[in-house]
């Protein structure tokens, strides 16, 4: 599997209910494939949002979880990571599914 991009993955080390929130990078440049599979818009309130479902796949790291953020190091673009799966139920490979917004 060949990797293309580099990503951050930070944990949120803020104070619940904090506005504006702080984050920790957990893993740095870390190697992986990111691939778009869904994309959409949706009303909140009366503003149009876009919102852009991707998934990461990289190697076995232990540690990532659903309440964290990737940063693609190229396009500075922000992932809010939903799931964290191995791939065939083994700790090789993980999928990260996680959406993209766009304001």
């Amino acid at each position: 599997m060949i990797f293309k991009h580099r990503i951050d993955i930070k944990s949120d080390t803020s104070a619940d209910g904090e506005v504006d929130p702080s984050y920790t990078t957990l893993l740095e440049d870390l190697p992986c494939t990111v691939v778009p599979v869904n994309g959409g818009e949706v009303y909140r309130g009366k503003q149009l949002q876009a919102e852009t479902t991707i998934v990461i796949e990289t190697r076995f790291y232990s540690g990532i979880l659903p309440n964290m953020i990737a940063v693609n190091d190229l396009s500075g673009s922000e992932y809010l990571i939903r799931k964290v799966l191995k791939a065939n139920g083994r700790e090789r490979f993980l999928m990260i599914e996680a959406r993209e917004v766009v304001v």
